[in-house]
């Protein structure tokens, strides 16, 4: 699923969830975009589609296609947040949801999370991943074409490794790649990018 803002990765989760037994979601984004309506500052929907699909906020987010909960908290993995509310934090310690920052990343390396990670997915038995991928968990230098930049994001090497890695697991049945805005992109830097992403990231389907 190719978008604009990250809203549309509560859709793909519930269609996800409606196919397989059971989900796991590697959410992979500068933002938790796990606000509900009620601990949201700005009461943007786009900040909320993580939550709604754990079946927490807004009634009619929840049951969007299906009634309740879409994917359980202990099969969430967000990857590359540097940027979360007080409600999100809040949120993430109460369901003991598996967050890796920006500031991991560069203390831990990407190859130890991927390992952390896939192992995580092994031990429950997961076999089918949704991947939910967001260009600003790049940094902004990568990306300007982006609403909502956060400062010293991940590099293009490092995506690129979670990309190929993830692929290579063949666990990755769906997929969002969002928030590209070109109104906001200089000589088409962003674009350029996305299409390299993508022709990376579907060049480990074979």
């Amino acid at each position: 699923m190719i978008g604009g803002d990250h809203s549309i990765g509560l859709g793909s989760i519930s269609g996800a969830s409606k196919f397989y037994d059971e989900v796991a979601v590697i959410w992979i984004d500068a933002h938790g975009d796990i606000n509900t309506h009620e601990t949201s500052p700005t009461g943007n929907i786009h900040g909320m589609p993580l939550a709604a699909a754990m079946g927490l906020g807004f009634e009619e987010l929840v049951d969007l296609y299906d009634k309740g909960c879409k994917v359980k908290p202990e099969n969430i993995f967000i990857i590359g947040a540097r940027d979360l509310d007080l409600g999100e934090k809040e949120l993430i310690k109460k369901h003991n949801l598996t967050v890796f920052s920006t500031e991991d990343i560069q203390q831990i390396g990407v190859e130890r999370i991927m390992e952390i990670v896939h192992s995580k997915l092994a031990e429950r038995g997961i076999k089918a991943v949704h991947l939910s991928f967001d260009i600003d968990c790049l940094d902004p230098n990568y990306v300007p074409g982006t609403g909502t930049p956060v400062r010293e994001g991940m590099n293009v090497v490092e995506v690129k490794y979670i990309l190929k890695y993830l692929m290579e697991t063949k666990l990755v049945k769906s997929m969002d790649f969002v928030e590209l805005n070109p109104l906001l992109d200089k000589g088409d830097t962003t674009a350029d990018l996305c299409i390299d992403l993508l022709s990376w990231t579907f060049g480990f389907l074979k």
